[in-house]
């Protein structure tokens, strides 16, 4: 999920994950402009910003059920409703 930590190879510092998303996307919406999709990116920034994921819900899913085959069952029925 977003609050993820990734361990930067060159320094072998431990970072958050979110901050380089976002750093990603701005380095990207110049490109995204130029082929008209900039829209894309900034829907992804919203929900990077706010932390709209799904990886919290999948987290219970598996919690509850202990059964990863529901967890996938239940995400692809989720996604597909939008």
């Amino acid at each position: 999920g977003l609050a993820a930590q990734i361990v930067n190879v060159q320094t072998r510092s431990v970072e958050p994950l979110q901050p380089k998303i976002l750093a990603t996307l701005k380095r990207l919406m110049p490109i995204a402009d130029r082929l008209g999709s900039r829209w894309a990116l900034e829907a992804l920034q919203h929900r990077v910003e706010a932390r709209i994921e799904d990886a919290h819900w999948m987290r219970q899913v598996y919690q509850r059920s202990a059964n990863l085959s529901e967890v996938v069952r239940l995400s692809a029925l989720k996604w597909s409703e939008g």
